[in-house]
């Protein structure tokens, strides 16, 4: 609805004052409906940009905190349960700007408890705006628009951090998810773990870890990191997910001294 706010990340700029996103808004919504721009009333159309930016941005804030308390309850609860686990989580993705650190926190509780989250991107094909004949309708007035308009997909973000860093499947830009999931199906049933014990001790900060296999013809999908968080219990800092082999050949992935764990899975390329 006019004026338009293309993404939840302007609305945000907008509500916390950024007159450069403030002035682009007022420019697009012009361009759509000059009348309602004239000397009189820009100050009113301004006043209803202001007023929906901040709707927007409250009901943003409100549903990523609920997103992620989700995921927290949920990486927390299976945590319970022996084994690893798998998480299947349909979404168009949300945005996240200042919750950063509840998704460090979620991807970390998660790979701990050795809970791998694959992330399907629910808007399947043709997300692209230039695809979808939408830019008659919010057209591209200034080099700040490209952003909103044309495809910087930060809402998508935290969908990849969450496959990523708990060595699950990132799947996107498919109608067809049949194969992904049986994919996904075939590496939670042919696992198995590796593991080492860090030297440096758990003090809330986040660790990178590589991991490679002398064997040719192996891909290897792995945790691409761990947060060292503080735990009263020493032990179980070490309990850290791994990686997976080749579930044809056995081949394993072994990772470098320098790293502490990695999480599921090689396979075959």
């Amino acid at each position: 609805a006019w004026p338009r706010l293309p993404s939840e990340e302007e609305a945000v700029r907008v509500a916390r004052n950024d007159e450069k996103a403030r002035e682009a808004v007022l420019m697009r919504a012009c361009s759509e409906r000059a009348g309602d721009c004239d000397k009189n009333g820009r100050f009113a159309v301004e006043a209803e940009i202001d007023n929906k930016s901040r709707s927007v941005a409250a009901e943003t804030a409100r549903d990523g905190q609920i997103a992620l308390t989700t995921m927290l309850t949920l990486a927390r609860g299976l945590g319970k349960f022996p084994g690893p686990k798998q998480v299947i989580l349909f979404s168009e993705g949300f945005y996240t700007g200042e919750f950063q650190e509840q998704v460090k926190e979620v991807a970390g509780l998660a790979a701990r408890n050795r809970v791998r989250i694959s992330t399907l991107d629910a808007r399947g094909l043709g997300r692209d705006l230039r695809q979808q004949q939408l830019l008659g309708e919010a057209p591209v007035v200034g080099t700040s628009d490209f952003g909103a308009n044309l495809g910087f997909d930060e809402n998508a973000d935290v969908l990849t951090t969450l496959a990523l860093d708990t060595g699950g499947q990132r799947v996107r830009d498919r109608n067809d998810l049949r194969p992904a999931l049986d994919a996904i199906a075939a590496e939670t049933g042919t696992y198995y773990m590796l593991g080492s014990s860090p030297h440096e001790p758990f003090d809330g900060s986040y660790r990178t870890i590589q991991v490679r296999t002398t064997r040719p013809g192996v891909t290897i999908r792995a945790r691409r990191g761990y947060l060292a968080a503080k735990v009263s219990n020493p032990s179980a800092a070490a309990e850290l997910p791994t990686a997976t082999p080749d579930r044809t050949t056995g081949a394993g992935a072994v990772p470098t001294p320098t790293t502490a764990a990695a999480a599921p899975a090689a396979v075959p390329a």
